[in-house]
């Protein structure tokens, strides 16, 4: 119970983090009670769904933040070549993924985006997501186009 308590709060945490508090309200959400320690979308100039930011998939198809709005989401930057803290978080989120019931688990999507596009293609990152066993159908992974 307490493991699932606090997979919970580090899922609240991170919705806290991607866009549950809404710029528009100004009452924390009853799915993230923990979000009132976060600092607001406020003074953050805004909801991350709002970078313009685009971003390949390891399927070579081009997405932005903003196509996951209303949609529980768990983010996380790494390296697909990392063999340290990178392969701790892929095995939380995944950690997170079990724990979550059947029907929450088709409505969540996990991210990975790579910090190194120029050695975690498409390619690479196809195959990492092969040898990782990750959903396509809940997991993207990709790295972000450099200007």
């Amino acid at each position: 119970m307490v493991e699932a308590m606090k997979w919970i709060f580090v899922l609240c945490f991170l919705l806290g983090l991607t866009g549950c508090v809404s710029q528009r309200a100004a009452v924390v959400p009853a799915c993230c009670p923990e979000a009132a320690a976060v600092p607001s979308v406020e003074s953050a100039k805004g909801s991350v769904y709002e970078l313009d930011s685009k971003w390949e998939g390891d399927d070579g198809r081009d997405f932005r933040l903003s196509d996951l709005r209303s949609k529980p989401v768990v983010i996380s930057m790494f390296y697909a070549t990392c063999a340290g803290i990178c392969v701790i978080t892929r095995d939380d989120m995944m950690a997170v993924e079990a724990s979550l019931s059947g029907a929450a688990r088709t409505q969540a999507h996990f991210v990975l985006v790579s910090l190194d596009p120029k050695n975690d293609t498409a390619s690479a990152l196809r195959k990492y997501r092969a040898q990782n066993e990750l959903a396509a159908a809940r997991w993207l992974v990709g790295h972000r186009f450099w200007a």
